[in-house]
């Protein structure tokens, strides 16, 4: 995710989500945290 221009709405469709706030609640479930805080911290590690 981190390594990609689309947006995290763009990724949500190429999952299969129809809504991206499903999306949303999944990825939080799994990691914690929202997709964009994952794609924030991720950029202060590189």
């Amino acid at each position: 995710m981190k390594n990609t221009s689309l947006t995290i709405e763009e990724i949500s469709v190429l999952l299969g989500y129809s809504n991206h706030s499903n999306f949303y609640k999944a990825f939080k479930e799994y990691y914690q945290m929202t997709p964009r805080e994952y794609l924030k911290l991720s950029c202060n590690k590189s």
